[in-house]
């Protein structure tokens, strides 16, 4: 009977670990209202699943691909070079698509490095969802302001309408709030992430947002390094 009863709770704790490591089965509409919602308890509580997450970040990176299109063809955005930008971005859109969708398992291996350095406990799968589902409020934010500057933009912020003076303020206003929109998703979805480093990795918000500033100051200063030594050999070069 003992040795049952040993048998059957070791059963039981395999049964429970198993369960533990399986990704949590939530709709499409649970994953996107959960980290805008509820954020701490979304990202406590979410198992990473590197498949799942993907499917979910292909989805949300084609509606901020929809956005930057319908944006692009807007009179505002451009008054000289429109036609072209929004040509060029409907063209090489799906190009850029395909490079971002690379670009988010590189950016998410760059922040698990610096999150390892400032003791994150977590693994790259959990860096990963967690890049994703931040991501939600800006995708939302970003569709929503360009569909409505699309409409009210071909109407009447015309480079006519701006160039003789017609443009009535009510266009003007509704530009402003869609861009404003825009960057309040930005910021949202970056106080998103540095919850949901703090939360899967098991570590403070002041060291998950440490992590995130050097990992981005880092990039900033390689780029800036690289463009000031592509200037400095076109200089020479010249000379």
């Amino acid at each position: 009977m003992a040795v049952r009863r040993k048998i059957k709770a070791a059963a039981k704790k395999v049964v429970a670990r198993r369960v533990a490591k399986r990704p949590i089965s939530m709709t499409y509409k649970e994953r996107i209202v959960g980290p805008i919602k509820k954020p701490m308890q979304f990202f406590s509580a979410l198992k990473a699943d590197l498949k799942t997450d993907f499917k979910f970040y292909l989805l949300i990176s084609l509606i901020s691909l929809v956005g930057i299109i319908i944006l692009s063809f807007s009179p505002l955005m451009s008054i000289a070079y429109q036609p072209v930008l929004g040509s060029y971005v409907f063209l090489m859109g799906p190009v850029f698509w395909l490079i971002g969708i690379l670009m988010s398992f590189v950016t998410a291996a760059w922040y698990h490095v610096w999150l390892k350095i400032f003791k994150a406990k977590g693994n790259y799968k959990e860096t990963y969802a967690v890049g994703v589902y931040s991501s939600v409020p800006y995708a939302i934010l970003l569709l929503l302001p360009a569909m409505i500057l699309m409409s009210i933009g071909s109407m009447s912020l015309t480079p006519q309408a701006i160039a003789l003076g017609t443009v009535s303020p009510a266009s003007l206003a509704i530009y402003f709030v869609g861009a404003i929109l825009a960057v309040v998703g930005a910021v949202w979805s970056l106080v998103l992430m540095i919850t949901g480093f703090s939360r899967q990795h098991n570590i403070s918000g002041g060291r998950a947002f440490a992590a995130w500033l050097i990992a981005v100051l880092v990039i900033a200063a390689i780029l800036i390094a690289a463009l000031y030594a592509t200037g400095f050999m076109a200089a020479a070069a010249v000379v």
